[in-house]
């Protein structure tokens, strides 16, 4: 960081803005189909759907309402259709979420990483001040030590909380 007083993200949201969107966000999850989760071994067994599956899908829909005596009674092309339909929705709404999530992740990786490389530089002051004796640096020199003594240093500064 060539210059410590750049900041790209030098804001507070509100608390009302945060209780907002969680609320929203609470709301959101609220309308998503509950299927009660997958387990680890579901996620592996459960096809997923690309492009051509979806394509493939569509087109047996398409075909079998056509074709309505082959099919047996058992079989029932609402399902089917609800299921397209769905996926169809749900899709849209994880691309745009993707791109919040990962707006998100940027704004937030950005906001640490100010923040942690102005403590460090801000540090470097406290400590130097405090070999030079300026009165009251020596107890918050002592207490912020630690950080770089201890044997997690944060070497891995790209670690996230």
């Amino acid at each position: 960081m060539a210059n410590i007083n750049y900041n790209r993200i030098n804001v507070v949201l509100s608390e009302a803005d945060t209780q907002s969107m969680l609320q929203d966000i609470a709301s959101f999850i609220s309308k998503i189909p509950e299927c009660g989760g997958l387990t680890p071994e579901e996620r592996k067994k459960l096809k997923s759907i690309n492009v051509a599956n979806k394509i493939f899908s569509e087109n047996v829909l398409n075909a079998a309402k056509t074709l309505p005596n082959v099919l047996p009674s058992y079989i029932d092309l609402s399902s089917l259709e609800n299921d397209l339909n769905v996926f169809r929705q749900l899709d849209q709404l994880e691309t745009v979420l993707l791109q919040g999530l990962s707006r998100l992740q940027d704004a937030k990786r950005i906001a640490g990483h100010e923040a942690y490389m102005t403590s460090n530089v801000t540090y470097e002051f406290i400590k130097n001040a405090s070999k030079v004796g300026v009165p009251g640096t020596k107890t918050a020199y002592e207490t912020l030590k630690a950080r770089y003594t201890s044997k997690n240093q944060g070497k891995n500064s790209n670690d996230d909380i």
